[in-house]
């Protein structure tokens, strides 16, 4: 993949941890969102159906296309 959405179950760090993994995992190391840190983290309830997903889709607009904000 060239961009991931990590889920963040905790309250802002949480997601360090799955990033960690996959900089050690032997396929994943190798894609180019994880070799260009190209991601976003959203937290559990930017996922789940509800009023914050509006919010999780200008995350990850802005993650994916910054020269556009």
């Amino acid at each position: 993949p060239q961009f991931l959405i990590l889920l963040d179950y905790q309250d802002g760090g949480g997601y360090r941890k799955l990033l960690d993994f996959l900089k050690a995992h032997p396929a994943m190391k190798e894609t180019d969102a994880v070799r260009n840190e190209r991601f976003v983290a959203l937290r559990y309830a930017e996922l789940t159906p509800g009023p914050a997903n509006i919010e999780a889709i200008g995350k990850i607009a802005r993650a994916m296309h910054p020269e556009a904000f």
